[in-house]
Protein backbone atom coordinates (compact mmCIF):
# COMPACT_ATOMS: atom_id res chain seq x y z
CA UNK A 1 0.00 0.00 0.00
CA UNK A 2 1.70 3.40 -0.81
CA UNK A 3 2.42 6.07 1.87
CA UNK A 4 0.86 9.21 0.48
CA UNK A 5 2.59 12.45 1.82
CA UNK A 6 0.47 14.59 3.90
CA UNK A 7 0.44 17.86 2.28
CA UNK A 8 -1.56 21.13 3.83
CA UNK A 9 -3.93 20.65 0.97
CA UNK A 10 -4.34 17.05 1.44
CA UNK A 11 -5.05 17.74 5.38
CA UNK A 12 -7.45 20.39 4.03
CA UNK A 13 -9.48 18.18 1.98
CA UNK A 14 -9.79 15.18 4.36
CA UNK A 15 -11.46 18.10 6.58
CA UNK A 16 -13.55 19.14 3.60
CA UNK A 17 -14.80 15.10 3.38
CA UNK A 18 -15.16 14.93 6.64
CA UNK A 19 -17.82 18.11 7.16
CA UNK A 20 -19.57 16.67 4.06
CA UNK A 21 -20.31 13.53 5.76
CA UNK A 22 -21.21 15.12 8.80
CA UNK A 23 -24.08 17.78 7.37
CA UNK A 24 -24.96 14.67 5.61
CA UNK A 25 -26.24 12.90 8.73
CA UNK A 26 -28.01 9.90 7.84
CA UNK A 27 -27.39 6.32 8.59
CA UNK A 28 -25.24 5.33 5.45
CA UNK A 29 -22.32 8.15 6.85
CA UNK A 30 -22.66 7.20 10.29
CA UNK A 31 -21.73 3.77 9.20
CA UNK A 32 -19.16 4.44 7.79
CA UNK A 33 -17.46 6.19 10.94
CA UNK A 34 -17.27 2.39 12.54
CA UNK A 35 -14.11 1.99 10.71
CA UNK A 36 -10.72 1.89 12.13
CA UNK A 37 -8.09 4.56 11.59
CA UNK A 38 -7.22 5.68 8.03
CA UNK A 39 -9.61 3.71 6.50
CA UNK A 40 -12.26 5.62 8.31
CA UNK A 41 -11.00 8.64 6.61
CA UNK A 42 -10.96 6.69 3.12
CA UNK A 43 -14.80 5.80 3.86
CA UNK A 44 -15.45 9.31 4.53
CA UNK A 45 -13.32 10.30 1.08
CA UNK A 46 -15.98 7.89 -0.66
CA UNK A 47 -19.21 8.97 0.86
CA UNK A 48 -18.51 12.68 0.51
CA UNK A 49 -17.69 12.29 -3.70
CA UNK A 50 -20.81 9.77 -3.76
CA UNK A 51 -22.90 12.83 -1.61
CA UNK A 52 -21.31 15.85 -4.24
CA UNK A 53 -21.80 13.85 -7.32
CA UNK A 54 -25.71 12.78 -6.44
CA UNK A 55 -26.18 16.27 -5.19
CA UNK A 56 -25.41 18.08 -8.48
CA UNK A 57 -27.91 15.35 -10.13
CA UNK A 58 -30.52 15.81 -7.85
CA UNK A 59 -30.80 19.18 -6.16
CA UNK A 60 -34.01 20.92 -6.86
CA UNK A 61 -33.95 24.54 -8.29
CA UNK A 62 -31.27 23.68 -10.91
CA UNK A 63 -32.15 22.87 -14.77
CA UNK A 64 -31.61 19.88 -16.72
CA UNK A 65 -28.72 21.29 -18.77
CA UNK A 66 -27.07 23.07 -15.88
CA UNK A 67 -26.69 19.77 -13.77
CA UNK A 68 -25.46 18.05 -17.00
CA UNK A 69 -23.09 20.88 -17.33
CA UNK A 70 -21.99 20.32 -13.60
CA UNK A 71 -21.90 16.86 -13.85
CA UNK A 72 -19.56 16.93 -16.62
CA UNK A 73 -17.24 19.51 -14.92
CA UNK A 74 -17.31 17.35 -11.72
CA UNK A 75 -16.38 13.93 -14.17
CA UNK A 76 -13.46 16.10 -15.46
CA UNK A 77 -11.99 16.72 -11.41
CA UNK A 78 -12.73 13.06 -10.33
CA UNK A 79 -10.86 11.44 -14.11
CA UNK A 80 -7.71 14.21 -13.05
CA UNK A 81 -8.23 12.93 -9.50
CA UNK A 82 -7.51 9.51 -10.35
CA UNK A 83 -5.02 10.09 -12.96
CA UNK A 84 -3.06 12.11 -9.84
CA UNK A 85 -3.19 15.26 -11.12
CA UNK A 86 -5.93 16.23 -8.86
CA UNK A 87 -7.33 20.03 -8.44
CA UNK A 88 -5.88 21.65 -4.90
CA UNK A 89 -9.00 22.60 -3.95
CA UNK A 90 -11.76 20.71 -2.02
CA UNK A 91 -12.64 17.48 -2.06
CA UNK A 92 -9.61 16.21 -4.83
CA UNK A 93 -6.77 15.74 -3.22
CA UNK A 94 -8.22 13.27 -0.81
CA UNK A 95 -9.83 11.24 -3.74
CA UNK A 96 -6.78 11.46 -5.42
CA UNK A 97 -4.90 9.55 -2.66
CA UNK A 98 -7.70 7.48 -1.69
CA UNK A 99 -8.27 6.29 -5.15
CA UNK A 100 -4.18 5.58 -5.11
CA UNK A 101 -3.68 3.97 -1.66
CA UNK A 102 -6.71 1.51 -2.13
CA UNK A 103 -5.87 0.95 -5.80
CA UNK A 104 -10.53 1.71 -6.46
CA UNK A 105 -10.71 0.91 -10.19
CA UNK A 106 -11.54 4.00 -12.37
CA UNK A 107 -14.37 2.10 -13.53
CA UNK A 108 -16.01 1.96 -10.51
CA UNK A 109 -16.18 5.89 -10.14
CA UNK A 110 -16.97 6.50 -14.23
CA UNK A 111 -19.60 4.02 -14.26
CA UNK A 112 -21.38 5.60 -10.95
CA UNK A 113 -21.04 8.69 -12.68
CA UNK A 114 -23.21 7.48 -15.87
CA UNK A 115 -25.68 6.48 -13.34
CA UNK A 116 -26.03 9.10 -11.55
CA UNK A 117 -26.23 11.36 -14.98
CA UNK A 118 -29.12 9.09 -15.48
CA UNK A 119 -30.91 10.40 -12.92
CA UNK A 120 -30.47 14.02 -14.33
CA UNK A 121 -33.69 13.17 -16.61
CA UNK A 122 -34.87 9.90 -15.08
CA UNK A 123 -36.27 7.17 -17.85
CA UNK A 124 -38.59 4.35 -16.67
CA UNK A 125 -36.70 1.16 -16.40
CA UNK A 126 -38.68 -1.77 -19.06
CA UNK A 127 -37.22 -4.58 -17.08
CA UNK A 128 -36.00 -5.83 -13.79
CA UNK A 129 -32.81 -6.47 -15.01
CA UNK A 130 -32.44 -3.11 -16.41
CA UNK A 131 -32.98 -1.80 -13.19
CA UNK A 132 -30.90 -4.40 -11.46
CA UNK A 133 -28.11 -2.58 -13.98
CA UNK A 134 -28.53 0.99 -12.52
CA UNK A 135 -28.79 -0.07 -9.12
CA UNK A 136 -25.11 -1.85 -9.88
CA UNK A 137 -23.93 1.27 -11.28
CA UNK A 138 -25.14 3.74 -8.29
CA UNK A 139 -24.86 1.31 -5.17
CA UNK A 140 -22.64 -1.88 -6.00
CA UNK A 141 -19.70 0.55 -7.18
CA UNK A 142 -19.71 2.08 -4.06
CA UNK A 143 -19.90 -1.20 -2.58
CA UNK A 144 -16.55 -2.34 -4.20
CA UNK A 145 -14.60 0.73 -3.33
CA UNK A 146 -15.70 -0.14 -0.09
CA UNK A 147 -15.07 -3.56 0.59
CA UNK A 148 -11.92 -2.59 -1.40
CA UNK A 149 -11.27 -0.42 1.63
CA UNK A 150 -11.95 -2.48 4.20
CA UNK A 151 -10.18 -5.60 2.59
CA UNK A 152 -10.77 -9.29 2.85
CA UNK A 153 -9.52 -12.20 4.66
CA UNK A 154 -8.84 -15.47 3.29
CA UNK A 155 -8.27 -16.85 -0.12
CA UNK A 156 -11.28 -16.24 -2.25
CA UNK A 157 -10.93 -14.84 -5.55
CA UNK A 158 -11.30 -11.22 -5.90
CA UNK A 159 -13.94 -11.97 -9.06
CA UNK A 160 -15.93 -13.93 -6.38
CA UNK A 161 -15.87 -10.97 -3.79
CA UNK A 162 -17.04 -8.70 -6.36
CA UNK A 163 -20.08 -10.74 -7.31
CA UNK A 164 -20.99 -10.67 -3.71
CA UNK A 165 -20.52 -6.84 -3.47
CA UNK A 166 -22.32 -6.38 -6.73
CA UNK A 167 -25.51 -8.45 -4.76
CA UNK A 168 -25.21 -6.23 -2.02
CA UNK A 169 -25.76 -3.53 -3.79
CA UNK A 170 -28.46 -4.55 -5.75
CA UNK A 171 -30.09 -5.11 -2.17
CA UNK A 172 -29.45 -1.79 -0.71
CA UNK A 173 -30.56 0.28 -3.78
CA UNK A 174 -33.68 -2.11 -4.33
CA UNK A 175 -34.73 -1.49 -0.89
CA UNK A 176 -34.04 2.32 -1.18
CA UNK A 177 -35.77 2.61 -4.11
CA UNK A 178 -38.58 0.58 -2.79
CA UNK A 179 -39.06 2.95 0.61
CA UNK A 180 -38.97 6.13 -1.87
CA UNK A 181 -41.05 4.81 -4.72
CA UNK A 182 -43.84 7.30 -4.29
CA UNK A 183 -42.39 9.87 -2.90
CA UNK A 184 -39.91 9.77 -6.49
CA UNK A 185 -43.31 9.02 -8.58
CA UNK A 186 -44.99 12.32 -7.34
CA UNK A 187 -41.96 14.11 -7.87
CA UNK A 188 -41.64 17.14 -11.11
CA UNK A 189 -40.69 15.54 -13.38
CA UNK A 190 -41.14 12.09 -11.70
CA UNK A 191 -39.00 9.15 -11.35
CA UNK A 192 -40.58 6.02 -11.94
CA UNK A 193 -38.13 3.15 -10.97
CA UNK A 194 -41.01 0.36 -11.10
CA UNK A 195 -39.90 -1.26 -14.13
CA UNK A 196 -42.57 -1.57 -17.07
CA UNK A 197 -42.32 -5.31 -17.15
CA UNK A 198 -43.71 -5.62 -13.52
CA UNK A 199 -46.63 -3.59 -14.08
CA UNK A 200 -47.84 -5.09 -17.46
CA UNK A 201 -48.01 -8.36 -15.50
CA UNK A 202 -50.01 -7.35 -12.91
CA UNK A 203 -52.44 -5.33 -15.03
CA UNK A 204 -51.91 -1.60 -14.31
CA UNK A 205 -50.21 1.82 -14.97
CA UNK A 206 -47.82 3.57 -13.39
CA UNK A 207 -50.30 6.02 -12.66
CA UNK A 208 -52.27 3.44 -10.73
CA UNK A 209 -49.50 2.60 -9.16
CA UNK A 210 -48.85 5.98 -7.50
CA UNK A 211 -52.67 6.54 -6.73
CA UNK A 212 -52.69 2.74 -5.28
CA UNK A 213 -55.94 2.58 -6.93
CA UNK A 214 -55.88 -1.41 -6.93
CA UNK A 215 -54.60 -2.32 -4.10
CA UNK A 216 -53.90 -5.74 -4.53
CA UNK A 217 -52.02 -5.72 -8.06
CA UNK A 218 -50.21 -2.66 -6.72
CA UNK A 219 -49.01 -4.75 -3.64
CA UNK A 220 -47.66 -7.33 -6.29
CA UNK A 221 -46.06 -5.00 -8.38
CA UNK A 222 -44.27 -3.40 -4.73
CA UNK A 223 -43.63 -7.33 -3.86
CA UNK A 224 -41.49 -7.69 -6.78
CA UNK A 225 -39.24 -5.33 -6.05
CA UNK A 226 -38.94 -6.35 -2.60
CA UNK A 227 -38.29 -9.88 -3.16
CA UNK A 228 -36.04 -9.66 -5.33
CA UNK A 229 -34.32 -7.19 -2.79
CA UNK A 230 -34.55 -9.71 -0.10
CA UNK A 231 -33.03 -12.33 -2.64
CA UNK A 232 -29.74 -10.23 -3.29
CA UNK A 233 -29.71 -10.24 0.74
CA UNK A 234 -29.12 -13.77 1.16
CA UNK A 235 -27.05 -14.16 -2.43
CA UNK A 236 -24.31 -11.28 -0.73
CA UNK A 237 -24.73 -13.07 2.48
CA UNK A 238 -21.41 -15.06 2.47
CA UNK A 239 -19.77 -11.19 2.22
CA UNK A 240 -19.41 -11.22 5.96
CA UNK A 241 -17.11 -14.05 6.14
CA UNK A 242 -14.88 -12.38 3.38
CA UNK A 243 -14.61 -8.81 5.02
CA UNK A 244 -11.87 -7.79 7.36
CA UNK A 245 -13.21 -8.14 10.94
CA UNK A 246 -12.28 -5.20 11.50
CA UNK A 247 -14.43 -2.99 9.54
CA UNK A 248 -17.25 -6.00 9.17
CA UNK A 249 -19.25 -3.62 11.67
CA UNK A 250 -19.97 -0.93 9.02
CA UNK A 251 -21.10 -3.41 6.50
CA UNK A 252 -23.48 -5.24 9.31
CA UNK A 253 -24.71 -1.94 10.84
CA UNK A 254 -25.38 -0.51 6.89
CA UNK A 255 -26.97 -4.20 5.65
CA UNK A 256 -28.98 -3.95 8.88
CA UNK A 257 -30.72 -1.13 8.88
CA UNK A 258 -32.08 -1.48 5.41
CA UNK A 259 -32.65 -4.65 6.33
CA UNK A 260 -35.49 -2.97 9.00
CA UNK A 261 -36.88 -1.11 6.00
CA UNK A 262 -36.93 -3.99 3.68
CA UNK A 263 -38.59 -5.96 6.09
CA UNK A 264 -41.23 -3.05 6.94
CA UNK A 265 -42.08 -2.63 3.14
CA UNK A 266 -42.44 -6.68 2.58
CA UNK A 267 -45.14 -6.70 5.11
CA UNK A 268 -46.65 -3.32 4.51
CA UNK A 269 -45.91 -2.60 0.85
CA UNK A 270 -48.54 0.40 0.76
CA UNK A 271 -45.94 2.36 2.92
CA UNK A 272 -43.86 2.48 -0.09
CA UNK A 273 -46.06 4.54 -1.91
CA UNK A 274 -48.66 6.80 0.33
CA UNK A 275 -45.87 6.70 2.82
CA UNK A 276 -45.25 7.24 5.49
CA UNK A 277 -41.74 6.78 4.67
CA UNK A 278 -40.21 4.08 6.53
CA UNK A 279 -37.67 5.09 9.39
CA UNK A 280 -36.29 3.55 12.20
CA UNK A 281 -36.85 4.75 16.08
CA UNK A 282 -34.00 5.43 18.22
CA UNK A 283 -34.48 2.52 20.05
CA UNK A 284 -34.13 0.37 17.12
CA UNK A 285 -31.18 2.68 15.81
CA UNK A 286 -29.60 2.06 19.68
CA UNK A 287 -30.41 -2.00 19.01
CA UNK A 288 -28.02 -1.68 15.88
CA UNK A 289 -25.45 0.79 17.28
CA UNK A 290 -25.12 -1.88 19.89
CA UNK A 291 -24.66 -4.93 17.70
CA UNK A 292 -21.97 -3.21 15.61
CA UNK A 293 -20.19 -2.05 19.00
CA UNK A 294 -19.84 -5.81 19.57
CA UNK A 295 -19.01 -6.88 16.32
CA UNK A 296 -16.05 -4.38 16.43
CA UNK A 297 -15.15 -6.55 19.64
CA UNK A 298 -15.58 -10.10 18.45
CA UNK A 299 -15.10 -9.67 14.37
CA UNK A 300 -18.91 -11.87 14.42
CA UNK A 301 -21.78 -9.60 12.11
CA UNK A 302 -24.78 -10.43 13.16
CA UNK A 303 -27.01 -12.02 10.25
CA UNK A 304 -29.06 -9.77 8.12
CA UNK A 305 -32.47 -11.50 7.70
CA UNK A 306 -35.05 -8.91 5.80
Amino acid sequence: MPEIARTPELAASFVTCRAIARQAGGSFAAGMRLCPGHRRDAMLVVYAWTRTADDLADEPGRDAETRRTDLAQFREHTLAALAGDPDPASIWPAVSSTAMRYDLDPRWCTDLLEGVESDVEPRQPETLAELLEYCRRVASTVGLMCVRIWGTVGSTPWADVEQLAIRRGHALQLTNIVRDLGDDMRETPARTYMPAEVLRAVGITADELAAWSSPAPCAEAVGALTAEAARAYEDSAPLARLVDPACLPVLDAMSSVYARYLDVLTRDPQRAVLGPRVRLTKAQRAVIAGRAWVAARTGIAASVSP
